[in-house]
């Protein structure tokens, strides 16, 4: 299936650092559920991380999802840039839910809207879907893909309603 647009739902620290930055960022990063969400990342404006994972707490404290970027950069306040990240998503019962890829994004801590401008997958046990750009909704766990959307079912015998007897 081929489409213009589709909804689907769903460190180490780079340049001079001391021993003593590298684990007041690990400490921050290994926060409680509490503290430690997408609104709070621990990374200074200006500075770029490597490897950097941050996982992602809804208000009960349960995980619904994993953020693993190859590099992240804190543009200002509100703007955290990622590179080769790959975010995981779980169901409330803890299993794996979607797997999206991303070469370039860009996360709004304050509206939690991340968007990236080049090709996107998104993997679940049932299908992959890609897109030219993307915007993903870490609130609601909602995304869109936009332009060149190309969508492949693996799996379609949920998708069928039972036969009559």
């Amino acid at each position: 299936m081929i489409c213009s647009q589709s909804l689907w739902a769903a460190g180490k620290s780079e340049g001079k650092g001391t021993k003593k930055k590298k684990r007041d960022l690990a400490a921050m990063a290994s926060a409680s559920p509490g503290e430690q969400n997408l609104t709070n990342i621990p990374l200074p404006v200006g500075h770029e991380a490597k490897g950097l994972v941050l996982p992602d707490f809804d208000a009960n404290g349960h995980l619904v999802g994993k953020f693993e970027a190859g590099t992240a950069r804190r543009i200002d306040q509100e703007n955290v840039t990622f590179q080769k990240l790959k975010i995981t998503t779980f169901t409330p019962e803890n299993q794996l839910d979607l797997q999206i890829d991303m070469k370039t994004s860009v996360l709004n801590l304050k509206t939690r809207l991340l968007t990236s401008q080049e090709r996107t997958t998104v993997r679940r046990t049932d299908f992959n879907i890609v897109g030219d750009s993307v915007q993903f909704d870490t609130n609601t766990r909602t995304g869109r893909l936009i332009g060149n959307v190309k969508m492949v079912i693996t799996d379609q015998s949920h998708l069928m309603g039972k036969p009559a007897e």
